[in-house]
């Protein structure tokens, strides 16, 4: 039986107290500082590797050669590496709130509405994201992608690798430089399009603009199946320029919906906290955690799926990747990759099997945090042995980084959720968002 109740809703607006602007600007003033002090650390690593390098060779063979300082890559590359993954996890979290409102529309869902405006603010990072991708693209480049050196696509160059060049059709200037910048373009005038129809519709009422929301979600969902993907290949999957996986797209959208829904579901309980929501219950709460633990099993699905085609495949040029990530590069990655496990599967599974466990806030912010550290992990996995090879490693840069894109990103949505009332007031669907009930 349902539980009946009555919800009087007015307009409500939030205001970001100064206690957490100070405490937002206090983690980005940390983040900062230990992303600078890391990069000098990585700076001094490198020189003194290097160091070591150029004796090891001078011993061995008593000649130093003119390149022997500057072997493997440099901690720029190192830089550059860490910025591809907090711009990338930030930018996936992001687009992962435009996808939320997008796909409830499309299924005609009702629950979520009281949550829309979250979701809303959540895309109001995209410029930002694209502003950082754009830096990472023109001036690090270079620096992560082994396929954009000098001649390596050119049969008459000694640099020639035939693997790349016939992956030429997409790793080109034209995808890298225009279409896949592009492609974060169009996804964020849907979302300002999804916004703005939203605000209107509080000002003006109606089903007309439901209407056209529903109508331009059909054609936002189908372009960011093939959107995402491209973006996932060109920018990420390119790092290991001759493997490739035909369900790395998929992956990351797992990664995307569910660090997004677990970042949804925090800011929840931090405006409820705040004594704003006040008509989003435990039902949305459990609905939320559902999500969170659903989107954990899928994610584990389609690792598995990958995982086991290339094992039974045993194919080189797909075991190569998984090669590097456990036995190759002197075996520095092989305890995050079974970390990766635990931190993205077995922990949160089992904390959230129960119905109790998903209507708990203290528990889901633990339980979200856990996971949104195992994803993190596991896009350095994804990201840092293409890279690096054997010369990464976790110090001050890899930890204060992510904090300063935290805050950020957190400082964004929030600033942005000011802009609007935290519901909106004349959706067709709020009277059914505010009575859900999935029952006992």
């Amino acid at each position: 039986m349902g539980h009946s109740h009555t919800v009087h809703l007015t307009e409500e607006r939030y205001s970001m107290t100064s206690k957490t602007r100070n405490i937002l600007f206090g983690v980005l003033a940390l983040g900062l500082i230990l992303t600078i002090i890391g990069i000098f650390q990585a700076q001094g690593a490198a020189h003194h590797e290097a160091a070591e390098h150029s004796a090891l060779v001078s011993t061995e063979t008593g000649v130093v050669s003119a390149d022997a300082a500057h072997h493997g890559p440099t901690w720029v590359s190192r830089l550059w590496a860490n910025l591809l993954l907090n711009g990338w996890y930030t930018l996936i979290i992001a687009m992962a709130g435009t996808f939320f409102i997008a796909v409830n529309y499309a299924a005609n869902a009702g629950w979520a509405t009281g949550l829309k405006r979250i979701s809303e603010a959540m895309g109001h990072y995209l410029p930002v994201g694209l502003v950082i991708f754009l830096l990472i693209v023109f001036l690090g480049g270079d620096s992560l992608y082994h396929w954009r050196a000098d001649g390596i696509m050119d049969e008459n160059s000694p640099n020639f690798d035939s693997i790349i060049a016939s992956k030429g059709w997409f790793l080109n200037s034209a995808f890298y430089y225009v279409v896949a910048p592009l492609l974060v373009v169009v996804f964020y005038l849907f979302h300002r399009n999804f916004t703005n129809m939203s605000i209107r519709e509080d000002k003006e009422g109606g089903v007309g603009f439901f209407k056209r929301s529903v109508a331009f979600s059909g054609a936002f969902l189908f372009l960011f199946a093939f959107g995402f993907s491209i973006l996932s290949w060109e920018y990420i999957m390119s790092v290991d320029p001759h493997w490739f996986s035909t369900i790395y797209a998929i992956y990351n959208f797992a990664i995307s919906f569910v660090c997004g829904m677990t970042v949804m579901t925090m800011i929840t309980l931090f405006l409820k906290s705040q004594g704003y929501l006040s008509f989003i219950n435990g039902e949305h709460i459990h609905d939320l955690g559902k999500f969170m633990f659903a989107f954990t099993i899928f994610w584990t699905y389609i690792w598995l799926a990958q995982y086991l085609l290339i094992w039974y495949a045993d194919m080189p040029e797909e075991t190569v990747y998984y090669y590097m990530r456990l036995d190759g590069n002197e075996g520095i990655y092989q305890f995050q990759f079974w970390a990766n496990l635990f931190l993205c599967f077995f922990i949160p599974f089992l904390a959230l099997m129960t119905r109790n466990a998903k209507r708990n806030p203290m528990w889901l912010y633990l339980v979200g945090s856990i996971i949104l550290i195992g994803h993190w992990n596991d896009l350095y996995l994804m990201i840092m042995p293409g890279v690096m090879q054997e010369h990464a490693s976790i110090g001050l840069l890899e930890i204060g980084m992510p904090i300063f894109f935290g805050a950020l990103f957190v400082f964004i949505v929030l600033k942005a959720f000011e802009k609007a009332p935290t519901f909106p007031l004349k959706h067709p669907y709020l009277e059914e968002s505010v009575h859900h009930d999935v029952g006992p």
